[in-house]
């Protein structure tokens, strides 16, 4: 793994629009919940009213092809926006928010991915399995990150024999477009500028080759203006190239977003050593407002307390 330093410390402040969600999901075991808000919308009404039954901790069962099943149902269905989501797009999503410094809660990005678009009611039933699946996914996804391996589901990989990445509906497409979209949401460029610049270029050939199967276009743009330049003899043979790379990319994004999380945590761990408050010279004009010299009046007082606590 690259040795990143940090360049500065990140701003404090709200950095991901306000999703708002409502009662506490089901005690799942390796969740952390953030705060609780309110529903917005009839499907997250439904989906939060499942609750964990006599307080147990209620396991997630690792993401498996029946987890994927799952959530393309979910996903197909007719209540659904057509569109909105699909399973590699939420995976690539979940990659994206899985690879952020900062711990996000399901609380913030379950509903992001639950779909605003229901023209319908939807069971309970169905609700609790693609919360599961989506908890899983992710769950499988911090886990392949932690091990340094390729965090992307093996049917979103392209093949360098046969691409086929702009294709409608393409794992890989709808991968890379869930990715650009969870980059987009969490505002990564915020911790991706804690990068030193000299792994500027590493960290911006990255970022090319997880989102460049999002668009055709986009990717015969990068084409003409840095493949040929590279050594590029035709856009197929790119294509093939960064299919190949793409799950050696994943990885090394991967081990980015691992380095800058531990720089930030030890850098919160060490601490930084608060500067003595400056104090007013003895004939200065007391900060309490007093109108008398800081020597006869809180500098007094202060003298007074050392003096107590030294005796």
């Amino acid at each position: 793994m690259h040795a990143f330093l940090l360049k500065s410390r990140r701003p404090q402040g709200g950095r991901r629009p306000a999703i708002l969600v409502s009662p506490p999901l089901p005690r799942y075991s390796r969740c952390e919940l953030g705060p609780k808000h309110h529903p917005k919308s009839k499907d997250e009404r439904l989906w939060y009213t499942f609750q964990a039954k006599g307080g147990t901790v209620r396991p997630i069962p690792p993401f498996t092809r029946y987890q994927e099943k799952i959530l393309e149902h979910y996903y197909s269905s007719p209540l659904r926006a057509e569109g909105e989501w699909t399973c590699p797009r939420a995976a690539g999503f979940l990659f994206a928010v899985a690879c952020e410094p900062e711990l996000v809660t399901p609380h913030e990005w379950l509903p992001v991915l639950m779909g605003e678009g229901a023209s319908g009611p939807t069971s309970e039933q169905e609700l609790e399995g693609a919360v599961e699946a989506l908890l899983s996914l992710h769950n499988w996804i911090e886990s392949a990150i932690a091990k340094s391996e390729i965090a992307v589901p093996e049917s979103c990989l392209p093949s360098p024999e046969s691409p086929a990445g702009f294709d409608r509906g393409s794992p890989v497409s709808e991968w890379s477009n869930g990715f650009i979209l969870g980059c987009d949401w969490l505002e990564a460029s915020q911790w991706h500028d804690l990068v030193p610049e000299s792994k500027d270029l590493a960290l911006g050939a990255l970022l090319m080759t997880l989102s460049f199967f999002a668009n055709r276009a986009m990717a015969e743009t990068f084409f003409e203006e840095v493949g040929k330049a590279h050594g590029a003899e035709s856009f197929e043979s790119m294509v093939a190239f960064m299919a190949g790379e793409f799950g050696g990319a994943a990885a090394e994004y991967g081990m980015v977003a691992l380095a800058v999380r531990t720089a930030l945590a030890s850098s919160s761990a060490a601490g930084e050593p608060e500067e003595p408050e400056p104090q007013p010279s003895r004939n200065a004009p007391c900060p309490c407002g007093s109108g008398k010299k800081y020597k006869a009046c809180c500098g007094k007082k202060a003298k007074g307390k050392e003096g107590k606590g030294g005796s």
